[in-house]
């Protein structure tokens, strides 16, 4: 915080004539005149040891010092009024000379309420103290602890611990209860266990007689149906023996039929393609030269040897065989040499 008062602010930095900044400046004299005089009785104070009288000094300052705040600012309020220029040069006088004030308000604020602000702190300790040791029962936020006095607080203290272990004492009873309940319980429980697996095992032997009874009949159906489906599958397979026969037979007769007419198609066709080539073969030789005609017929004797189980008579086709091709190809050459 400053330690003197400044009192001039510069009047052209705000386009002011100084005369003008003069009346202005006068208008605050008289409270920055008790200003200073007030702040000689804040230097010494503040420097003084803190006592229940120096408090009560520094309230009485604090508040006189408001009252010059106050007039500070209804001159800022009259003077402001004349033209904006002027009000800016009274913003800057207002500011420049109610900080320090503020100032040592705030420091003697601080002086005046040392005291209240111990107290205070006193009691928040005091309750953190206290919530630390009712904790441990009870919510502390349920009681006013910093402003209870000590004997109400170790009454309440007791009292919560008293209920708190009376507490203790009904849960480990209502345990203990508890405990024997579900022995009682678990006890009642294996015996119907038991019961019911002694019920169980005679169903289950009455069961197994019913089931050994069912398993009879029903072997003897089953038995009966498989005899009867036997007898069904020797008659259904003589039946389809029969008629398959028949339709194998059928299926010969058609196969037959049709191969038959197939070979009769196959050779009239063959036939028919035969005397066309021979006619067209006959017609080209009938007018080809003399020479070619030759050769065709040459060519035309075709033989081929015919299939012989006999070793020794297929030796002796095969000889002919060569020496007829031997024929053909001699006659050939004959045609060549008489050209």
């Amino acid at each position: 915080m400053e330690t003197a008062i400044q009192l001039t602010v510069n009047p052209q930095e705000f386009g002011l004539e100084v005369i003008k900044a003069e009346e202005i400046q006068n208008a605050f004299t008289p409270k920055i005149i008790e200003r200073e005089a007030l702040y000689q009785i804040y230097s010494q104070l503040i420097t003084q040891e803190i006592t229940v009288e120096s408090c009560k000094e520094a309230g009485d300052l604090r508040k006189k010092l408001a009252k010059v705040r106050t007039a500070i600012s209804d001159v800022h309020k009259t003077e402001k009024a004349y033209s904006l220029a002027y009000g800016r040069y009274v913003d800057a006088l207002k500011n420049k000379n109610t900080l320090p004030i503020e100032q040592m308000e705030e420091k003697l604020s601080e002086m005046e309420k040392f005291f209240e602000n111990k107290e205070r702190e006193r009691i928040l300790q005091l309750k953190s103290d206290r919530a630390a040791l009712l904790s441990k029962y009870t919510e502390p936020s349920l009681f006013q602890l910093g402003e209870m006095s000590q004997e109400a607080f170790d009454q309440l203290l007791n009292g919560q611990k008293l209920a708190f272990e009376a507490k203790v004492e009904a849960d480990k009873k209502a345990e203990a209860e508890r405990v024997e309940a579900e022995r009682i319980a678990k006890e009642e429980r294996e015996q119907i266990r038991i019961d019911n697996e002694r019920l169980k095992l005679e169903a289950d032997a009455r069961e197994r007689e019913l089931k050994a009874e069912r398993d009879s009949r029903e072997k003897e159906r089953k038995d009966a149906e498989e005899k009867a489906r036997m007898e069904r599958e020797v008659s259904d397979k003589k039946a389809a023996a029969l008629q398959a026969e028949q339709d194998a037979k059928l299926k010969a007769e058609r196969d037959a039929r049709e191969k038959l007419e197939s070979e009769n198609k196959a050779r009239i066709e063959s036939e028919a393609k035969e005397r066309k080539r021979v006619e067209a073969e006959n017609k080209k030789a009938a007018a080809a030269p003399d020479r070619v005609k030759l050769v065709l017929w040459i060519n035309s004797m075709n033989a081929g040897l015919v299939e012989i189980s006999d070793p020794e008579l297929s030796a002796i086709g095969a000889d002919i065989l060569n020496k007829f091709n031997s024929f053909k190809v001699w006659a050939l050459n004959q045609l060549e040499e008489k050209k």
